[in-house]
């Protein structure tokens, strides 16, 4: 008659319950990082209120806002023309 033990497959789940549990804080805390304490760099270059139209440069890229839009940088981030 065959032994049958457990022991192999306790292992073998607390090792993946030890790894997920790892990973998860792991992106927990980048979350946290990204929401609460990293901002964008942005850099207004000009600014054309009259056409509704701003040069911007965020985080080193160049980009142009036009009229009432709105651009989401990342996480909570974001531009809107005309706002503060």
């Amino acid at each position: 008659m065959a032994q049958f033990s457990l022991d192999k497959g306790e292992n073998a789940l607390l090792k993946i319950a030890g790894i997920s549990a790892a990973a998860l804080a792991l992106f927990s805390a980048f979350t946290f990082y990204k929401n609460n304490i990293w901002h964008p760099k942005v850099e207004v270059k000009s600014v054309d209120f009259k056409n509704g139209v701003a040069k911007l440069v965020v985080n080193g890229k160049p980009f142009l806002l036009k009229g009432d839009s709105s651009y989401l940088i990342s996480y909570d981030w974001g531009i809107k023309f005309g706002t503060t």
